[in-house]
């Protein structure tokens, strides 16, 4: 089961080489232990400029977790948490 964030829930993120190694989430810091998969997603859609880093993720306390860099809005959010 997952939970998908729509919109996606602000977050802030370390970097380590360009890859995230600690997100902060409801005042709580997780620690990276694995980025399993990285993709871009650069788009234009009707509403406009859709341009986002994804990176699915587990945290050294086994959460498993999706979040994004949008380059648009120069933000990091969690899109989704898996079960």
């Amino acid at each position: 089961m997952t939970h998908l964030f729509t919109p996606g829930v602000a977050i802030d993120v370390r970097l380590r080489d360009g890859l995230p190694v600690h997100i902060v989430w409801n005042g709580r810091t997780h620690p990276v232990s694995r980025v399993t998969r990285v993709w871009r997603i650069d788009i234009f859609w009707w509403r406009g400029q859709v341009q986002r880093d994804y990176y699915k993720l587990t945290t050294a306390s086994g959460l498993l977790a999706e979040i994004y860099y949008d380059h648009v809005r120069n933000s990091w959010f969690l899109q989704r948490v898996y079960d």
